[in-house]
This record gives C-alpha cells, sequence and structure tokens, in this order.
C-alpha cells in the first residue's frame, strides 16, 4: 500500500493550520463546514464545479489507453488499488497505525480498511453518456481529523525480492513502528497480493487521465485528484522521503503531489484531468509550476478528501470506474499512440 505522505508533515509542523479546499472560487471553510455548491452548477456530461479538469463523452479524434476497467485486481498498467487515510505511518506496508499518547489509534475508519485489498464491484453499471457496462470501485471514509483520507493506485509496481532499496526504511522518526523499528516496508512480505515496489511509468504520449466519478452519498461531494511523478513522490529520489529530510540534496519533502480540484455528482460523469494543468500542492512548498509536471515518470493517481485539522472528515461514499490516459486533435501532448506508454524506460537525466 502506498499511503499519501502529506500526515508526516502535519505530525511534525506544530499543528497544520487549518486550510482551504478550493473549487472554482468556493471552499470548505477552515472551521470544518461543508463545501456548499449550487446543484445548477453541475449538469449531466460536465463538472461545472471543477477548476481545473474537463469532462464529457470521449471527442472525435481522441485516442486513448486504457489505465483500468476495474475487472481485476491489478490494474491495466500494472499497479494495485490501496486505501489511506491520516491514521497511518506514511507509505507503511503492511499499513500501520499511528499511535496517540494514550495508546489508542487516531479517529475515523475507511472501507475498504487501510492496508486491505481493494475489490472491485460486484456489479455493472452503465455511465450517464451511455457508455458500459464498467465495474467500478467504491471508497468510503468518516471521522478522520488531521487532513483526511483517500484511495488510489500505483500505476506499475513489482513485488518486493528482500532486497529492494527503499528510501523510507532509511528514515529514523518520528514515525517508529509500535515495535519500536523503522522498518516503513517490509519487503519480504507479501501480503494480500498488493504489496509492490513503484516503479516509473512513462505516460507522456498523452495529455491527461480521464475517468467516471459518482457520488453515493452527498449531491455533490469535493475530489482533490493527485498525481506524483518523480519530483513529487518519495520513490523518485529527487524530494526527501524521510519526515524533517530537508538538506542540500532533498531540500523539500514528499507532500507536494501535483493536483485538480473536480467535484463527484449523483450520476457516472466522465471527467478529464490535463495534466499540464495540474498544480502542486502547497504543504512543503516546493514550488514547481503548472506544465512542469514529468509525464514520463508517473508514479501513482489518488482521490483524495480533505478536512482542516481538528475538524473530523464528513461522511464521503465515492465510486470511481474506467481511467484511461487520453490525448487527441486538441492535445497538448505531442506523442503518439505508439510512443510513450508504459513502464519507465531510459535514464532518469531525460526529460
Amino acid at each position: 500500500m502506498r499511503y499519501f505522505a502529506m500526515c508526516s508533515v502535519c505530525l511534525v509542523i506544530s499543528g497544520c493550520s487549518a486550510r482551504e479546499v478550493v473549487m472554482n472560487e468556493k471552499a470548505v471553510g477552515t472551521d470544518g463546514a461543508t463545501l456548499q455548491l449550487e446543484p445548477a452548477e453541475v449538469e449531466a456530461g460536465e463538472v461545472g464545479a471543477a477548476d481545473d479538469a474537463d469532462a464529457g463523452t470521449p471527442e472525435a479524434g481522441e485516442f486513448t489507453r486504457l489505465v483500468d476497467d476495474m475487472t481485476g485486481i491489478r490494474n491495466a498498467t500494472g499497479g494495485t488499488w490501496y486505501a489511506f487515510s491520516d491514521r497511518t505511518v506514511p507509505n507503511s506496508e503492511p499499513a500501520v497505525l499511528t499511535v496517540l499518547p494514550d495508546g489508542g489509534n487516531p479517529p475515523g475508519v475507511t472501507s475498504p480498511v487501510e492496508g486491505s485489498q481493494f475489490p472491485q464491484s460486484a456489479d455493472q453499471v452503465i455511465m450517464e453518456d451511455g457508455t458500459g457496462p464498467y465495474y467500478y470501485r467504491e471508497f468510503r471514509a468518516e471521522g478522520e481529523s488531521t487532513w483526511g483520507a483517500g484511495f488510489g493506485m500505483d500505476f506499475y509496481s513489482v513485488p518486493p525480492d528482500g532486497g529492494n532499496i527503499v528510501p523510507f526504511n532509511s528514515c529514523n522518526g518520528p514515525f517508529p513502528l509500535p515495535d519500536g523499528s523503522t522498518t516503513i516496508i517490509d519487503v519480504n512480505n507479501i501480503d494480500s497480493g498488493t504489496v509492490g515496489i513503484v516503479l516509473p511509468y512513462d505516460a507522456s504520449a498523452y495529455s491527461g487521465v480521464s475517468f467516471y466519478l459518482k457520488s453515493f452519498g452527498a449531491s455533490l461531494a469535493a475530489v482533490v485528484v493527485n498525481i506524483d511523478d518523480d519530483q513529487t513522490s518519495p520513490w523518485g529520489g529527487v524530494c526527501g522521503a524521510c519526515v524533517a529530510a530537508a538538506t542540500l540534496t532533498a531540500p523539500f519533502e514528499c507532500s507536494d503531489s501535483w493536483q485538480s480540484k473536480v467535484a463527484a455528482t449523483s450520476t457516472w460523469t466522465r471527467v478529464k484531468v490535463p495534466f499540464m494543468t495540474m498544480t502542486q500542492d502547497t504543504w512543503n512548498n516546493q514550488g514547481l509550476k503548472a506544465g512542469q509536471i514529468h509525464t514520463k515518470r508517473l508514479y501513482n493517481l489518488h482521490f483524495k478528501f480533505e478536512t482542516a485539522a481538528g475538524y473530523p472528515l464528513p461522511a464521503v461514499d465515492i465510486g470511481v470506474a474506467y481511467i484511461q490516459f487520453y490525448a487527441g486533435s486538441d492535445s497538448s501532448s505531442s506523442g503518439s499512440v505508439g510512443y510513450g506508454s508504459g513502464p519507465f524506460v531510459g535514464t532518469f537525466g531525460d526529460d
């Protein structure tokens, strides 16, 4: 399981200040109030509350590469799905819950539970635009109160072989495991089939990622779409994998993922997120600009639900189906369908 490392920053920096989750000039208030969006802003076939993502049926001239049709545990690009939250030791595998001073665990619940397999749905559904039927994955969470919870997948991973060099395992805190050790990832443990050493995936032939999204709970739900490249993933070797890892070689901790903010509606709607419009999160102010994402070396796709520190995450119930990379006549990609797709091959000095 690849657990989002943002919680490491929250627990190190003297209590993260309350933040706003902005969506089309509307926000989750720092008082913990839920997002307010008018239903009229979202119509079938579009996500009106998205600040930097398009939606709709596939366009003429668009070509795609399947990422996951949800027909199995592993996706089409060679990765696996997992749930994560602010309750776990960041990047731990198998999942390890943090321990509070009183000996308990932080509040909150996810379904699937952190550290378990993430199966697809038993049924197939027709999308709002008439495509399908497709399987989907459904995620529920409620009550987390540091930053929130989420779910996602690695694009490509391989089983550990016992000798893998894992950046997290060189960290010396502040996250020792309950037994006092600091082995974040057990490279000798192949548990439920979800363990993997994450490797970069080359999506440079494409201009973005698309998926179908639905809220089974609230009629509108705020979703933060995250992608990590070699600059933002602790697997990439650029940012610091460890908490408080500010050094001359890695001046920033790995918490500032590339992001787009979208809204899940009560219908299965296709959402398109262009890579070059994604902006970087600002937990550590790494300072990368839109358009600087390295699409040749991508690591994961996450769907995240944020809350202000100290305010329990309201219940979320979200489904995702049929994920693709896409490009077309309106694309900024200069690649072709036959180039720049698949596990990264080359030297890491390449652009």
